[in-house]
């Protein structure tokens, strides 16, 4: 149960209005050590509330009367900033705090706007955030927490010069927070460089309870647009599919123009268009996206049913990121692998070394009924 005790009177309130009573375990563990003001590395599956478990104790924290910037929270993808900026004005309410969303590509007037409000909370991508302390636009000289969120990531798009520019900036005993799914020795490196003592605050996969099923379905290798169609129409709630492919998807156009149900994202797709399509599958305009890994992360539907994977993960943090889309918060979801017969023994090792060999189904469609074998 969450204890209020640990609140502010006015962040107390607005939880007492929103019914918030169950922490989630990395929530649990992780609000008290960052209300203690420690330095910490923060490792939970996609979908356990991480988000929560760091702005919660940075909200508690705010000074709304006050006009300096006193949080950072950076994070890899527009995507990701976005949701972030979202789950703080939901819970801020009318308090008060002022958040600015701050992502490269966008217009730097209008950012530059949204600085002169003054807000409490900035969260954006490194390198825009970089450029901005430059410019002298963003000042760091009070700033208590900084965040880096999906850290992993951060680190594979080599933006760690960014990240170490930012907090060397700030102050010299202001809080860091690492967050991500999963937390390699690089990481931990990194956080040594900037604090000489951190806590590794960890939970795994074993300790999450989810209510997510696993099923696959064999087909042959040229079905993989007929099998997405078929599935459109067979799954009632929402699906995120993801492939590996860019050639695929690219070729997967000729089925959204067919049903206005289906939407695909592919390495040609706008920005503009993207992130339309990514707005209409959250408002639930669209049944069915199909997408890389781009949606793998920093996109949160609260009721998708089902992740198909087009094409098996290539490695554990794939597996963790797009499977992390379904199940979030205890939820019920469904886990869809397709494959070909000459991947049967590759889905067969995957399922091992996650340890959901003994929970995955075969299903069979024939004859416009899917069944479970």
């Amino acid at each position: 149960m969450l204890d209020y005790d640990y609140l502010n009177s006015e962040l107390k309130e607005i939880f007492i209005k929103k019914n918030f009573k169950l922490l989630t375990n990395i929530q649990a563990k992780a609000i008290p050590l960052i209300l203690e003001n420690k330095n910490i590395i923060l490792s939970s599956p996609t979908g356990t509330g991480k988000t929560l478990a760091f702005v919660i104790p940075i909200l508690n924290r705010i000074d709304k009367n006050s006009d300096n910037l006193q949080a950072l929270i950076l994070a890899p993808t527009k995507e990701l900033v976005s949701q972030i900026t979202d789950v703080v004005r939901e819970w801020t309410l009318d308090s008060g705090i002022r958040v600015a969303p701050i992502i490269g590509g966008a217009n730097l007037k209008r950012q530059l706007d949204k600085l002169k409000e003054k807000p409490q909370i900035v969260v954006g991508t490194p390198s825009r955030v970089q450029e901005l302390i430059q410019l002298k636009k963003i000042k760091m000289h009070l700033v208590e927490t900084i965040v880096v969120d999906e850290v992993d990531e951060i680190i594979k798009q080599k933006s760690t010069n960014s990240v170490s520019s930012i907090i060397k900036s700030g102050l010299k005993d202001s809080q860091i927070i690492f967050s991500s799914a999963t937390i390699n020795e690089q990481a931990k490196d990194l956080m040594k460089l900037f604090r000489t003592e951190s806590v590794i605050c960890k939970v795994d996969e074993e300790d999450v309870n989810n209510n997510v099923k696993y099923y696959y379905i064999v087909i042959e290798h040229n079905n993989r647009k007929d099998i997405v169609r078929r599935l459109s129409v067979h799954l009632n709630g929402q699906s995120l599919v993801f492939s590996n492919d860019n050639y695929l998807l690219k070729t997967m156009e000729d089925i959204v123009a067919s049903n206005k149900e289906i939407s695909v994202i592919n390495s040609n797709t706008p920005k503009e268009a993207r992130v339309n399509r990514i707005k209409d599958f959250r408002k639930g305009n669209i049944k069915t996206l199909i997408s890389s890994d781009l949606t793998s992360r920093g996109i949160d539907i609260e009721n998708l049913e089902t992740v198909i994977h087009l094409d098996l993960p290539e490695n554990n943090s794939q597996f963790k990121h797009r499977n992390g889309r379904v199940g979030r918060m205890g939820k019920d979801g469904n886990i869809i692998f397709i494959v070909t017969k000459d991947r049967i023994k590759d889905l067969k090792t995957i399922t091992t070394r996650h340890k959901i060999n003994d929970k995955i189904q075969e299903i069979q469609i024939a004859n416009g009924i899917m069944t479970i074998k």
